[in-house]
């Protein structure tokens, strides 16, 4: 219950800044369980982000992502984002 209530005022708080309605979120550090997203889907988000450890099988509130963070140079951000590196984390390779 206390997921639910921080993700429905998170989301409450982003809209209103926004001034327009807050659909998505990325779940910190990619983290979560059957528990977060009852409690994301519970507080209207329509789709959610995470960092995937292996192959999984995109659904709206798993969406799969790419981390980039601070330390990433032009070089590292180029190979993450590149089609190929893309279709290999796609893949049971990966």
């Amino acid at each position: 219950m206390r997921r639910f209530r921080h993700l429905r005022g998170s989301r409450r708080g982003v809209s209103e800044r926004l001034g327009g309605e807050c659909a998505a979120i990325a779940y910190p550090y990619g983290a979560f369980d059957a528990g977060v997203v009852a409690a994301t889907k519970a507080a209207g988000y329509l789709a959610a982000c995470t960092l995937p450890a292996g192959l999984i099988r995109p659904v709206a509130l798993e969406w799969p992502r790419i981390g980039v963070y601070r330390r990433d140079d032009r070089r590292s951000f180029r190979l993450k984002v590149s089609r190929t590196l893309r279709l290999l984390r796609g893949s049971p390779l990966w």
